[in-house]
This record gives C-alpha cells, structure tokens and sequence, in this order.
C-alpha cells in the first residue's frame, strides 16, 4: 500500500513540475544585490568609513562560493539538501516520504531543496502566507525549481542560496551572517560555525539553547568531530542582536553627509592615515583638557594650493560614539 501511495505521489507531484516557467537570470539577481552599508573612501581608495544606508533588512556585498570556506559549504549542504548535486531541482524521494508523514502521521514537514528555496525566494507568490504552503504553491514552487535548475548552473543555485538566505534576525547572507555573528568572513567559517549556520537556516529565530541542541544532533548525525560542549559554549557567545560592526569609522561626519542609498560608494579627498592622525590627536587634547570641561572639538586640514580637504574631524568628544553607527 505504501509503494503504491508513494507512486501516486511521485507521477502526480511529477507532472505538476513540467509547466514552464520564466526564470530570471543568476546576473540579473547578483547585480540587484545591494548592500545595506555605504562605503567612504579615502583619496586612495582605502576604507575609511562604513555606515548603514538602507534600513530594510541588512547585508554585505554578494560573496562568490569561491570566498567561502569548504566546511561552510558542505556542512550547510549536507543539513539543507545532501541530493543537491544529483537531483534535478526536486528531491522526490524527500518529498515523497514528508507527503506521507503529513498525510498518514499528521507530521507536517518540508522537503524543500535549495533549489526550491531559491526559487521562493526569487517569486514572492511561491512564499508560504502562513506556517506551510499550500498544495498549490508548493506545485508551483516544483516546477519553478525545475525551470531554475535547467536555467542556472549548481553552483550558480548554491551561491544565490547563500547570499539570498535569512540566517537571523534582519540577516540577509552569509557575509552579513559570518560577521555579525563571528566577526569574520565567509572564508574562514569552520565547522562548528557553519553547524550553527545551517541550524540558524532552518530556523533563524530559534533561542540559543534550541540552536545549540540543533547543532550538536545535526553534528552526530554527520558524524563530524564537533563536541557538544563547544557548539554549546559557541551558541551562548551570540549575539541576542546581532548588528553589523563596520570595519572602520574614522570619519562619521563626512560619511553621513555624502553616503544614501543612492550613493553607497563615494571616494574623497580625505587621506586615511592624516584623518586617523587627527582624530587620535585630537582625543588626546580633549582628554588633557577635561579638568576644564572642554568636551568637543574639531580638525581641518587643507591643501592650501588645490583647497582639497586632507582631514575632517567634526566631534571627537564624549558624543562622538553616536556618529559611529
């Protein structure tokens, strides 16, 4: 009886999966990727400055699979799809048997492929309205994985997946992922990371003890040599609200007068090092002057023959932390 059903299953879910679908290119979707922190650079193209500029969600530059570590991207296959690289968009032996427990066991689970997933993310129809989707819906998303796959490359799927995917709270990708949540980039995720990233996947608002309890059952059951202890310990290290720390703030003022969403990346004429020189001489002086209640102050420094502006210090007192968001 059960062979029978899961026949049924498999021609009917199968032929649901043939309608063609329009599939928007891996290019158009990497190139609509933006980042939600603006960049200020200096006259020679150095950092000087990183600060948020668009409020919705939050996310780094899209990171090619080629910068991510290997443990990151075996451990997140093996716990999200471990078919990925053999199946054509639908896992229908995993399908199969979660439409089984649903139906015989009243046990509702997904079965969704990376593919699949990449799919609802690009198609907010294919998105659950509720806790599930509806039998039309997961059709539709079906077929869209089936278009995606015969569209985009495996690799072209699995890097669209990381860089597109949820992982906590406003999280958006495995660069913002990576660090907010460890303080390091993609590339140097190792596996107890990547464990609590996969888990974080399939459930980004879980609590930290659920989240380490994952994990240490995802690592036994992959049998990698992870202890519990350590995943454990790791898992109570993160963040209750994780944020992006930008990797320099030497200049506040300049960048929240030239950075929007509009205009992300702007060069100056400011010099990196002549600006960081300013700001920490001028701190010092402002500190050597606290017993006489001078608490602000500021740094210009001007090419007098070009005008350009070397150095902009506009408050390096006690309210300057709040320009170093």
């Amino acid at each position: 009886m059960t062979f029978k059903v899961r026949g049924f299953l498999f021609l009917a879910l199968m032929q649901a999966a043939q309608a063609a679908m329009a599939v928007t290119s891996f290019e158009t979707v990497r190139n609509g990727f933006r980042s939600t922190e603006g960049l200020l650079l200096d006259r020679h193209g150095v950092l000087i400055h990183e600060l948020r500029v668009i409020e919705n969600g939050r996310r780094l530059d899209w990171v090619p699979l080629s910068e991510i570590s290997g443990a990151a991207l075996s451990t997140i296959i093996r716990a999200e799809d471990k078919r990925f690289y053999r199946h054509h968009g639908v896992d229908w032996l995993a399908l199969t048997d979660a439409a089984l427990d649903t139906m015989l066991f009243s046990k509702p689970r997904g079965a969704s492929t990376i593919s699949m997933q990449v799919a609802a993310n690009l198609d907010a129809s294919l998105r659950p309205t509720g806790r599930q989707r509806n039998v039309a819906q997961k059709w539709d998303q079906i077929g869209a994985a089936k278009a995606l796959e015969k569209a985009w490359s495996k690799g072209q799927i699995l890097e669209a997946y990381l860089n597109l995917a949820t992982f906590r709270g406003e999280l958006q990708g495995i660069g913002a992922a990576a660090r907010a949540l460890f303080g390091k980039s993609p590339g140097g995720l190792d596996e107890r990371e990547s464990l609590l990233l996969a888990v974080l996947l399939r459930g980004p608002n879980a609590k930290t003890e659920a989240a380490a309890k994952r994990a240490c059952v995802l690592a036994k059951n992959m049998k990698l040599a992870v202890p519990c202890p350590a995943l454990q310990t790791l898992a109570a290290a993160l963040p209750a609200a994780p944020a992006i720390a930008p990797r320099a703030a030497l200049a506040p003022h300049v960048a929240r007068e030239l950075l929007s969403a509009r205009q992300a990346r702007v060069q100056t004429t400011l010099d990196g090092e002549l600006q960081a020189f300013a700001l920490e001489a001028l701190q010092s002086q402002l500190a050597q002057l606290a017993h006489r209640q001078v608490a602000d102050g500021a740094v210009l420094v001007v090419d007098n023959r070009s005008g350009e502006v070397l150095a902009y210090v506009g408050n390096a007192g006690t309210g300057a932390s709040a320009f170093y968001v």
